[in-house]
């Protein structure tokens, strides 16, 4: 648009262009460039929290047939007849058991909404990193 003002095609204005009109557009490049990184680096903290939030529910899944395992086999020795264990041992097991049953509790329950979670994070977390405000769930 701009050669066609001037009177020249657009083959000339590429090889001898206008210093107004080269710095017109390395301004308009590197604006868009630096709106461009402002939004990148804005999503960056959701983007990683989406791919924790995603890490710690495959570590629950992974989790859950082991604990659930570890508990059974628990449990059957706790409760077989035929089988007697020294005090020591059977006290040691049923902390095993017990601390099983916690790891399949923990391993059942469903995570936060990403984004209940996420924004409790901007909003407690975020901030603390800036020094604005502090937030507690007093």
């Amino acid at each position: 648009m701009h050669a066609s003002m001037e009177q020249q095609g657009f083959w000339m204005e590429l090889i001898h262009p206008q210093p107004i009109m080269v710095a017109y557009r390395v301004f308009f490049i590197a604006f868009g460039l630096a709106l461009g990184w402002l939004l990148w680096r804005k999503n960056k903290v959701e983007r990683d929290f989406r791919s924790l939030a995603e890490t710690v529910e495959q570590f629950r899944r992974g989790i859950s047939a082991p604990a659930v395992l570890i508990h059974t086999k628990l449990q059957l020795l706790l409760t077989r007849g035929d089988f007697h264990l020294p005090p020591e041992a059977e006290e040691m097991v049923r902390f095993a058991y017990e601390k099983s049953r916690e790891i399949g509790a923990l391993a059942e329950e469903k995570l936060l909404s990403i984004k209940g979670a996420y924004y409790k994070y901007s909003r407690c977390v975020l901030p603390l990193k800036t020094g604005r405000e502090l937030c507690g769930d007093s």
